[in-house]
């Protein structure tokens, strides 16, 4: 597993550009009215989460079909079997919210018999590459991320 400075030197190597205009930065993919990017490091939740901060965004909050279908796109074009989504538990077991805002997820796409808590511990979301399902794991185990900022956000961001 790499570990999180040396995901950091690369972030900000590879995708810490300047941008204007609204747009997303260099490396970045728009979709609706924000930018992501996916970043494949294996990393905890928290770091995943970390590393997103470190360029701007966040952990990507899934709010429609539409962005589901599109972040499932993203992993299958990296071919990722799955990456870590901004949804954890971690107040109320079995209430899932995003993390940046603490909000219930109106819209979600669980799988069949998820979230379970398999064996307890099961507190971060995952979305699947396969299927475009959520399941819920033990946030330390390692998997890459997609990261979302607001498309308005970017403008001058420089890395």
């Amino acid at each position: 597993m790499v570990g999180l400075h040396a995901a950091l030197f690369l972030v900000f190597s590879v995708y810490g550009v300047v941008v204007s205009g609204g747009e997303c930065p260099t490396g970045w993919t728009a979709h609706g009215r924000s930018c992501y990017v996916f970043l494949p490091d294996r990393l905890t939740w928290l770091d995943a989460k970390v590393l997103c901060q470190s360029v701007h965004g966040d952990i990507v909050e899934i709010e429609t079909p539409g962005e589901n279908s599109f972040v499932k796109t993203l992993l299958n074009d990296h071919n990722a079997a799955n990456a870590w989504i901004g949804l954890q538990d971690f107040v109320v077991e079995g209430d899932f919210v995003w993390t940046s805002a603490g909000l219930s997820a109106e819209y979600t796409n669980w799988g069949p018999n998820e979230p379970d808590n398999y064996n307890t511990g099961q507190d971060c979301g995952v979305i699947a590459g396969s299927s475009g399902q959520w399941d819920d794991l033990e946030c330390t185990g390692g998997l890459p991320v997609v990261c979302e900022m607001e498309a308005a956000n970017a403008e001058g961001i420089v890395g």
